[in-house]
């Protein structure tokens, strides 16, 4: 539903089974498009925008109300040393907690209306969900069947398409998810709009999750 989505489509498990394999377990079809693309973000303080934006004040504000940034090992191997283990992303755990903190989030399942996670493959976003705190550790895969990211469920995630619809342009991607997200606060999303989404989040990383970066958005009527 993305009109600027690199490539929309409709596929099926079992055309995602029948793709040819990657790397085992990955099929093709589990992995993100190699995308060319650009995404920009102005930000601003109130005082900035209301002397220059000819929109401030006939719309709702997007805030940025918390962010964190946390880094893991490059190797891999030295994961099994964490204790989140090498199925997981500690940096993206640190980095949620820090911005879960400054947003004053202590739920965030119940507390998120509309995330955009990373989904280099589809791995990653079931290991995205766990080590968001979304969901509980192990639960991924069952969580993502029991329809409560779907768009219509309690959380949607990656109503833009992610990078396995909308594409991964290297270097675009974690602006492109902010674009999402202030498009669903505004209430300007179209056919993909969440009803009634006032916080977002935004999850993405580098490399094999070795830097991690999440940041909450939010609605204010007024600020």
């Amino acid at each position: 539903m993305n009109p600027y989505a690199h490539r929309g489509m409709k596929i099926t498990v079992d055309e995602v089974m029948a793709s040819p394999p990657i790397a085992e377990p990955y099929k093709l079809l589990d992995a993100s498009l190699l995308s060319d693309g650009a995404a920009a973000v102005i930000l601003a303080t109130e005082a900035w925008a209301g002397e220059h934006s000819i929109r401030h004040g006939t719309r709702p504000s997007v805030v940025l109300t918390g962010t964190g940034v946390a880094t893991d090992t490059a190797r891999l191997a030295d994961r099994t040393l964490s204790a989140a283990g090498l199925a997981h992303f500690a940096g993206k755990r640190l980095a949620a907690e820090q911005a879960y903190a400054m947003a004053g989030i202590v739920e965030p399942f119940s507390e998120v209306d509309v995330a955009e996670v990373y989904d280099s493959f589809s791995g990653a976003e079931l290991q995205a969900y766990e080590d968001l705190g979304l969901c509980e550790q192990g639960h991924g895969g069952l969580a993502a069947t029991d329809g409560r990211f779907d768009h219509g469920g309690r959380l949607p995630v990656n109503t833009s398409g992610g990078l396995l619809g909308r594409g991964g342009a290297m270097g675009a991607t974690g602006l492109a998810q902010t674009v999402e997200i202030v498009l669903q606060l505004r209430g300007e999303a179209g056919p993909r709009q969440v009803e009634g989404a006032s916080r977002g989040l935004t999850d993405t990383h580098g490399g094999v999750g070795s830097n991690c970066v999440v940041n909450i958005f939010e609605r204010r009527e007024e600020i």
